[in-house]
C-alpha cells in the first residue's frame, strides 16, 4: 500500500495504542460517529521531501475528543478533568523519551514498532515533532464536546527500511 496518509494515522494509532491511551483511538477513516471519549489520527496533508521522493513530510492532528457537557448527577469540573486526563495521557505518549528526543531517535522508531506490531509493515517513520497545539468546543443539538488538536510533523515512508 503507497497510501502513506492511510498509513501515517494507523501507525501513529497503533503507537498511542501502545503507550497506554485508554480510551478507543481510530485511524481517520475509521472514525465516523465513534462515542465520545476518543482519539482520531488525521494525516490530512504530505509533501515529498524530495520530488517524487519515497519519503514525505506528513502534517497529522490527533484530535482527542471527549464530552463538554455535565451530566445529571455530575460535578461542574468533571469533564475538563476527563479531558485534561486524556489530554495529559497523550501527550506523556509523545514525550516519553524526554524533550531532547523527540526528533527522529527513540521516539520516530516507536511508531515504527507499533506500526509493525499492528501489521502495517510498509511504514517507517524517520522523525516526528510537535508542530502546534489547539483547543476548541464543538456544539450542536443537545451535546457539546471539548476538540483538542495536537497537529505532528512527522516524516515517513510507505516501505519498511531497516
Amino acid at each position: 500500500m503507497h497510501n502513506i496518509l492511510a498509513l501515517n494515522d494507523r501507525a501513529i494509532a497503533a503507537f498511542l495504542v501502545s503507550q497506554g491511551v485508554t480510551v478507543p483511538v481510530y485511524p481517520f477513516k475509521r472514525s465516523l460517529g465513534k462515542a465520545l471519549p476518543c482519539v482520531i489520527v488525521h494525516s490530512r496533508k504530505g509533501n515529498p521531501i524530495a520530488p517524487f521522493g519515497a519519503v514525505v513530510e506528513i502534517e497529522c492532528d490527533i484530535i482527542v475528543r471527549s464530552e463538554a457537557c455535565v451530566d445529571y448527577g455530575a460535578q461542574d469540573s468533571d469533564p475538563i478533568s476527563q479531558n485534561d486526563s486524556l489530554i495529559s495521557s497523550v501527550m506523556s505518549a509523545l514525550h516519553k523519551f524526554g524533550d531532547g528526543e523527540q526528533s527522529g531517535g527513540d521516539l520516530a522508531d516507536a511508531i515504527t514498532d507499533a506500526a509493525r506490531a499492528a501489521d502495517v509493515d510498509t511504514y517507517t517513520c524517520e522523525s516526528v515533532g510537535i508542530q502546534s497545539i489547539e483547543a476548541s468546543v464543538e456544539s450542536g443539538g443537545d451535546s457539546s464536546a471539548w476538540t483538542d488538536v495536537i497537529t505532528l510533523m512527522v516524516a515517513a515512508c510507505p516501505s519498511n527500511v531497516s
